[in-house]
């Protein structure tokens, strides 16, 4: 259901459903992920780092985890936490034209980190 409503953009609707789950189950990478998902397409990039934090740190060996908390990052304005995502996320990935995707983020973000 909550996964019906999140691509519906009922965020509204969604986010509660997966906080119920998360009570249930607060040991799944998974639903925090997909919490955090929610909360980065509803433009709530602090809420989106925070739950996906969480499912790195239950998961750390998911790619996909560093991913979003790079886009998340991103979404914040706190850039040297995305590039340390992102690189993160290198270090997983295997599929080559996928890391230079990344890199080139990687390159787009470095000057907007403050020194």
């Amino acid at each position: 259901m909550a996964n019906a409503s999140g691509r519906l953009r009922r965020f509204d609707e969604a986010i509660p459903l997966i906080e119920d789950a998360i009570r249930a189950y607060p040991a799944n990478a998974t639903l925090f992920s997909s919490l955090g998902l929610l909360y980065l397409n509803s433009g709530q990039g602090a809420k989106a780092a925070d739950c996906l934090e969480k499912a790195v740190a239950i998961n750390p060996t998911n790619p996909t985890g560093y991913n979003s908390l790079g886009i998340a990052y991103t979404q914040t304005g706190d850039y040297a936490r995305a590039i340390e995502n992102y690189e993160k996320y290198l270090t997983l990935v295997s599929d080559a034209k996928e890391a230079e995707r990344v890199k080139g983020i990687i390159e787009q973000l470095k000057p907007l980190v403050k020194k």
